[in-house]
Formats: C-alpha cells, sequence, structure tokens
C-alpha cells in the first residue's frame, strides 16, 4: 500500500470516530447539515461515510425528522466490550443484591480518562431514580463512583 492510500485510510478513519462522537453528543440526532457543522467534514465523504454507516447499522437514520443518530450495531459492538469484561458477569450477584438491600440503584464503572463509564446497573424500585444508562460517560469529578476511584489514585 502506498503512502498517500495509507494516509486516506486512517483520514476515513479518523473521519468516522468524528462522525459517531458528535452523533453520540446529541441525543435528539443531527440533520446532514448539522453534521456538516460539527464535524468540519466534506460533503462528498461525509455523504459516502453515512452511506456505509447506515448499510451496517453503525447509524440510524429517521425519516420524520431527517436526522441521524447511533445506530442498533454499535450498541451491539458496545455490549460486546462489556461481555468481555469478566469483571460483570462476576460482580453481577453483588451489585444485585447490594441493590435489594439497600433499595437504591447501584451502579459499576470504570475510570477511562477523566470519566466515568458505566459498566452496570441495578435500578431500585423508588418510583423517583436518578436517570443514568450503562454506557453513558461523565466526567470522574461529579459522580460519586469517580471520586472514588480517583480517591485511589496514586498522586
Amino acid at each position: 500500500m502506498d503512502e498517500g492510500a495509507l494516509e486516506r485510510s486512517v483520514k476515513s478513519a479518523e473521519r468516522v470516530v468524528i462522525l459517531l462522537d458528535a452523533l453520540a453528543h446529541s441525543p435528539p440526532g443531527l440533520s446532514f447539515s448539522d453534521l456538516l457543522i460539527s464535524t468540519d467534514i466534506p460533503k462528498s465523504s461525509l455523504h459516502g461515510l453515512l452511506k456505509t454507516l447506515l448499510r451496517r447499522r453503525i447509524v440510524a437514520f429517521d425519516e420524520r425528522s431527517k436526522t441521524y443518530m447511533i445506530g442498533t450495531k454499535l450498541w451491539e459492538l458496545a455490549m460486546a466490550y462489556t461481555r468481555q469484561l469478566q469483571i460483570v458477569p462476576l460482580a453481577w450477584p453483588d451489585i444485585e443484591e447490594l441493590s435489594q438491600k439497600v433499595g437504591e440503584t447501584v451502579q459499576m464503572g470504570v475510570l477511562d480518562g477523566a470519566d466515568i463509564v458505566y459498566i452496570a446497573k441495578a435500578e431500585s424500585r423508588h418510583p423517583l431514580q436518578m436517570v443514568s444508562h450503562v454506557g453513558s460517560r461523565l466526567p470522574a469529578y461529579a459522580t460519586a463512583i469517580g471520586k472514588a476511584l480517583l480517591a485511589g489514585l496514586s498522586t
């Protein structure tokens, strides 16, 4: 593979990550125009990327709102990651038991850079609950899990 082709393939991979990151941080979805603005990907490249990602179900398109969003295949890939983390199946009985004992939602998260990514959650039966989702990411300093993990880091 010549150097130019290698650079193009890396550039397209970089663009896919930029595109998915933009979609991940816009819960209602983004129109094509919004994606052009937020990603700075050239129009023809963006069109080609979206076409491929739609076909592979990594991105979905809502006909009603004419917006793009994260697709089901990306969810499947994310769940494969959590299945590979052997700690979740091992810890799940304890997470569930703790939730039942204290009557509250119990979450498990991992530190990823300066953020916490939730990898498991057992919900309480209270009608009033904190809303969070497995796979969501929050700054570590803003969560109890994050503060506990940050406190354990060496300085």
